[in-house]
């Protein structure tokens, strides 16, 4: 099941692929800087891409799917001035299952 400290793994390790001078650049603080810092180059494009393909990951390592109007959702929400920290916890909430009783 899906943490919200994996989502957050899950996007450092994406954006250390991604942006690894500005990831250096960032180093402790990476989560509290937008996601522009990182993706300046058709950064809602961009950031649309990142945030949904975390977002499969996540549901797909959890054996779930992510509805279509979650996904757009998620990615109205998310955009370049989100910071990083709220990309992860909206992706988190996103993909979020509560154990069933």
């Amino acid at each position: 099941m899906a943490t919200i400290e994996h989502v957050a793994e899950l996007f450092q390790e994406r954006i250390e692929h991604d942006a690894p001078k500005q990831m250096e650049t960032a180093r402790d603080i990476w989560s509290e800087l937008p996601l522009n810092f990182f993706y300046l180059t058709h950064a809602d494009d961009t950031v649309d891409i990142v945030v949904t393909s975390i977002a499969q990951k996540v549901a797909q390592e959890d054996g779930i799917s992510i509805p279509g109007f979650a996904m757009k959702n998620l990615q109205a929400l998310v955009g370049p001035k989100t910071l990083v920290k709220n990309a992860i916890r909206l992706v988190f909430l996103t993909a979020f299952q509560p154990p069933s009783s």
